[in-house]
């Protein structure tokens, strides 16, 4: 025989996994449309009104766009986790996750790594302020 309680208890966790894949997917659209404006905000500034700093401007940009990408494929990534059905062990799709978010997350460092390198390489001092290189 099968307990009515047990049944009403699976039907309950079915729906909330359903709401928090759903919450996960739209609270984290949301918060990657922010870091996305963001980084557009950084980018114009970079070009588009006078600046002593467009370099900076730059950097920021492709942090936040990073970030954005990172956020927006997790998203997506638990939504299709928390499917019901779904086999984290053999999806191929974690792979392509993982290095999506290891590259827009450490894309934008290790620029700022080689930048910072070469320029005292050849002699000239790191403005970090300004993420530019002088006495170049």
């Amino acid at each position: 025989t099968v307990r009515v309680g047990s049944v009403i208890g699976n039907v309950i966790k079915d729906k909330l996994l359903i709401v928090l894949r759903w919450f996960l997917l739209f609270g984290g659209i949301s918060i990657s449309l922010l870091y996305l404006n963001s980084a557009v905000y950084a980018w114009w500034a970079s070009w588009g009104p006078p600046s002593e700093t467009p370099k900076l401007w730059e950097h920021v940009a492709l942090v936040r766009f990073g970030i954005f990408v990172a956020i927006f494929s997790t998203a997506f990534f638990l939504f299709i986790f928390l499917k019901q059905g779904f086999n984290f062990r053999d999806s191929k799709f974690k792979y392509i996750w993982l290095t999506l978010v290891a590259a827009a997350l450490g894309y934008p460092q290790l620029n700022e790594f080689f930048q910072v390198d070469m320029c005292l390489d050849s002699g000239g001092s790191w403005r970090a302020s300004h993420f530019e290189c002088i006495n170049q």
